[in-house]
């Protein structure tokens, strides 16, 4: 028997779709690729309604508080526009052209685009959203985890992982979870995903050492033990682990070169992982 959902019903589903951060983020690419085409037609509408050319950028990176090199980006099309300067370029444009007859519908879309990013903190994707995108999309997981080992190129994102995973850095660097250095040049963001859920953690863990350890190799330390102790020694081993966690944790801060875009000797860089666990053999049961 086939059950008719209620209208109530229905749009309950579509709200928990359209909330979902991994739909968030793929909407928030497909929108911005349409703003990207309509704000280059626009950017030469401005020039033009001003009586100046495209050599003029310095004037509008006054007028609008934009840097040059990010106008020219616009005016060719060359990458999708930041949310701060899709709302830095159209809070001027709207003031300078409010009427319909010169508004299309892709303007309305604008308005409700930079009106929603301002407004809605359901856009502002969590800590728990974090949690689930890094536990659920494997590209989203790789350009989090491998931009805090060192810079990430555009090309090698695009031979990696094509557009979409071009997509899903542009809204990484909207959340400040990755910052565009340079034109092309991605490095590790202000913001970190904190408290990873044991669920989370477990996928990092298991991923890591399904693609990245070698059987045969030099450079790498593999050690495993499986005993039976008192559960004071376990304890006791818990503490120590702790300690030993700390010790590691601090020498590798120390030293990271992950903020560092241009090391003086870039092949002497090694973009490395180190994962641990111990637990309890939880499927023994006698």
């Amino acid at each position: 028997m086939i059950r008719m959902r209620t209208k109530k019903k229905a749009a309950q589903e579509v709200k928990e779709k359209e909330s979902s951060p991994r739909l968030r983020v793929e909407m928030s690419q497909s929108v911005r690729k349409d703003i990207q085409k309509q704000m280059q037609l626009d950017f030469e509408y401005l020039i033009m309604g001003c009586g100046k050319t495209s050599d003029d950028l310095k004037y509008f990176e006054k007028i609008l508080g934009i840097n040059e090199k990010t106008l020219s980006r616009v005016l060719y099309a060359e990458s999708i526009p930041h949310f701060n300067t899709i709302k830095q370029f159209y809070n001027f444009y709207f003031k300078l052209y409010s009427s319909p007859d010169l508004l299309m519908p892709i303007h309305e879309t604008i308005k409700k685009y930079i009106h929603y990013l301002d407004n809605s903190a359901s856009l502002e994707i969590d800590q728990e959203d974090f949690n689930e995108l890094l536990g659920h999309n494997k590209i989203f997981r790789d350009l989090y985890l491998f931009s805090r080992t060192g810079p990430l190129t555009k090309n090698w994102v695009i031979k990696k992982y094509g557009e979409y995973g071009l997509g899903l850095i542009q809204s990484m660097i909207l959340e400040g979870l990755i910052v565009e250095k340079n034109k092309g040049i991605y490095v590790q963001g202000p913001k970190n995903i904190l408290n990873k859920t044991p669920c989370t953690i477990k996928k990092i863990i298991l991923g890591l050492i399904k693609e990245n350890l070698q059987e045969k190799a030099s450079n790498n330390r593999v050690f495993y033990m499986v005993d039976g102790i008192s559960s004071a020694v376990y304890r006791e081993l818990l503490l120590k682990i702790k300690d030993f966690e700390s010790q590691i944790g601090e020498f590798i801060f120390k030293n990271s070169l992950s903020t560092v875009e241009n090391n003086e000797n870039e092949e002497d860089r090694v973009r490395m992982f180190f994962a641990f666990s111990i637990d309890t053999i939880s499927s023994l049961t006698l």
